[in-house]
């Protein structure tokens, strides 16, 4: 999905109101972004189901890597949220925006990434490495 993702960046940024804004390339970036990690994560899941170690760290590696995109790509439409609404009643909005949203990046990171642990809780010691 983050290759449509990729496809639908131009129409995004004016949904953001962020047609003529300079962080605008960044809804270009974030969607190849996820689609790397998520190729990442499959291939930790293709080491994961042949008993590999290397699949557990390759899969936090993305867990991680997929975290820090949406922490960023949640600042940047804030910051654009602040840009668009100067001088409006919802000023501060972004900030709020942001917030939420690297708050349930976190969240979401925690749990894959306890999800990702699994196989080496359950069972480390039939790991190869």
């Amino acid at each position: 999905m983050q290759f449509f993702g990729f496809l639908d960046a131009g129409n995004q940024a004016e949904l953001w109101g962020a047609s003529d804004n300079p962080l605008r390339f960044w809804l270009f970036i974030f969607p190849i972004i996820g689609f790397a990690s998520s190729v990442v994560f499959v291939y930790a899941g293709t080491l994961l189901f042949n008993y590999k170690r290397r699949g557990v760290w390759v899969g936090f590696g993305a867990v991680g890597v997929n975290a820090l995109g949406t922490a960023i790509h949640s600042f940047v439409i804030g910051k654009i949220i602040d840009e668009s609404a100067e001088g409006t009643v919802v000023e501060g909005v972004g900030g709020l925006f942001a917030g939420a949203g690297i708050f349930v990046a976190a969240v979401s990171a925690v749990c894959c990434g306890l999800i990702v642990a699994l196989p080496l809780l359950i069972n480390g010691n039939d790991l190869e490495d």
